[in-house]
């Protein structure tokens, strides 16, 4: 007990010391705090304030801890006094009430309850706050050019800052005026310091970078710290331009014209340039991929033609161009000129209203021709009766003039003779109209859906039982076997060819029966056709 109350009096006399505080600073964030053994601490700004001992005379043992501090360990240990003041330019602390086990009026009981009641605030001081702002005289530079820049150090803040420096730092760059170093000095709260620098681009050529450091120290000696860049860019050495014929009809001619300049004052080698055609135009006479060398300011032209297939509007490709300097990798691209090409585009739609029909079944066909293009078109459209089927109603042929974004339909009926119809493109021609008073053949310009290219048919189970007889009881019936689907279509086509083939031997055999006879014939026909039942 002697022991504690010796560490009590040693911090009492260490507290009784007066502590130095600046008399402009203004205490705000007024707080009163109960602390105890069961709420041992507060915060008051950035400070954690941990309870550690009561004494039992009116004093507690405090711990102050800065939290900015990586290490989180207390960087004082204090003893308050009932109406005792501390503080450390940055909080304040008052003792306002602590357990006195001769005074039953204090806070707590002692010794198994004790208490304190502490007020804090918080120190409201004046502090500056650098910005630093980089500016140069051109947005981008030629390779040689001298690059002005200026640099201002504002202290945006409201206390002085004191012993500025000012530290330069350049990447790709050579200083040639002014110094990289630079001791600036006090700066006043919204006041601000210019300094110039000029540079130019060292090799190899390349965008550069200017960094800016800028230090200084508050009136408590707090340090402070700012960092700025900029990049100094390079203007690209390659200027590609690319030119097209903006409209013109199906069939015409779109005149290209590319155009490479050299704006930097070096040469560059071996510039690979790439192009491309739209699927929808055929280059005719100039190979799109070269490449070549260009010296300082020069420029090459080259052109080359396309001719327009299907009208629309168009955005023709960039051109890249790619090279390596100093083991570095560049590229370069045009613009994307736009081309509208003028003219009559079909597109038609054939369809079939089933997917599976039977033989001797009749099937609907629907066109629906369309002209997509924003021009007219005088048009035929012919379309055919596939084999294995038979006309029976309805418009296969279509002549007309069909204006812009026009549709006409046509249908008709076809019966099915047999198995798998394979069915076609319907064909269309064009004639000849005139765009932009010149002659265009629109041939080709046509483009054919068909959702199903073959008409599954089967057999009906009626046309079976007319051709399959019951065989003879006597005879070993032999079960149908149940095949692939092959062997079913190929099954009902031999017996759809032998049921022709019978029908075409009676007809035959009544055509050479003689007058008067018709018994005769009739007795014929029947035999033939049991025998030919026999047969199958």
């Amino acid at each position: 007990m002697m022991k504690k109350q010796s560490i009590f009096l040693c911090l009492i006399l260490l507290a009784a010391v007066p502590i130095a505080t600046c008399n402009d600073v203004t205490w705000t964030d007024e707080d009163t705090h109960t602390i105890d053994w069961d709420e041992p601490e507060f915060s008051a700004g950035s400070f954690t304030i941990k309870l550690t001992d009561f004494d039992g005379e009116g004093s507690v043992m405090l711990e102050i801890i800065d939290n900015e501090e990586e290490t989180g360990e207390a960087v004082a240990t204090i003893v308050l006094t009932v109406g005792e003041v501390w503080d450390n330019d940055e909080i304040r602390l008052k003792c306002e009430d602590a357990t006195d086990k001769d005074d039953l009026e204090s806070i707590g009981r002692w010794e198994w309850a004790p208490a304190a009641e502490i007020t804090s605030w918080v120190a409201e001081r004046e502090e500056p706050d650098i910005a630093i702002d980089i500016s140069t005289d051109e947005d981008e530079y030629l390779y040689g050019d001298e690059i002005t820049a200026e640099i201002t150090i504002d202290n945006e803040g409201d206390g002085e800052i004191y012993n500025v420096l000012l530290n330069v730092s350049l990447d790709g760059l050579n200083l040639t005026d002014g110094d990289q170093l630079r001791y600036i000095g006090t700066i006043r709260p919204d006041d601000s310091r210019l300094r110039t620098v000029k540079m130019r681009f060292s090799m190899p050529p390349a965008d550069g970078t200017i960094r800016v450091e800028a230090t200084g120290r508050d009136e408590y000696g707090t340090p402070y710290y700012e960092v700025e860049s900029r990049t100094v860019e390079l203007k690209p050495p390659l200027i590609i331009r690319k030119f097209a014929t903006p409209d013109v009809c199906c069939g015409g001619t779109v005149y290209v014209s590319i155009s490479v300049r050299n704006i930097q004052n070096y040469a560059i080698r071996s510039i690979t340039l790439s192009d491309e055609v739209p699927e929808q135009f055929n280059v005719t006479d100039y190979g799109l991929n070269q490449t070549f060398d260009i010296p300082p300011k020069g420029e090459i032209n080259y052109q080359y033609h396309l001719i327009a297939g299907k009208p629309g509007s168009f955005t023709l490709p960039e051109v890249s161009a790619s090279w390596n300097r100093y083991g570095e990798q560049y590229e370069a691209y045009s613009d994307s000129p736009a081309v509208d090409v003028h003219g009559a585009f079909i597109d038609v739609v054939k369809t079939i209203e089933e997917e599976h029909a039977e033989i001797g079944e009749t099937v609907n066909v629907t066109i629906v021709i369309t002209n997509t293009g924003d021009l007219p078109a005088s048009i035929r459209l012919i379309d055919r009766i596939p084999e294995n089927a038979s006309y029976v109603s309805g418009k296969t042929n279509l002549t007309t003039l069909m204006r812009s974004h026009e549709t006409e339909q046509i249908s008709y009926a076809i019966r099915i003779d047999s198995p798998d119809v394979q069915i076609e493109k319907p064909l269309v021609t064009f004639e000849e109209m005139v765009c932009d008073e010149k002659t265009v053949n629109y041939t080709g310009n046509y483009d054919v859906t068909m959702p199903v290219t073959v008409l599954a048919a089967s057999t009906r189970a009626s046309d079976l039982a007319e051709v399959v007889q019951t065989p003879n009881p006597r005879e070993t019936v032999k079960p149908v076997s149940v095949g692939g689907e092959e062997e079913n279509r190929t099954a009902r086509r031999e017996i759809n060819i032998r049921a022709r083939e019978v029908q075409r031997n009676i007809e035959s055999v009544r055509d050479m029966a003689m007058p008067g006879f018709g018994w005769a014939s009739s007795i014929i026909s029947i035999m033939i056709l049991y025998t030919m039942r026999r047969i199958f």
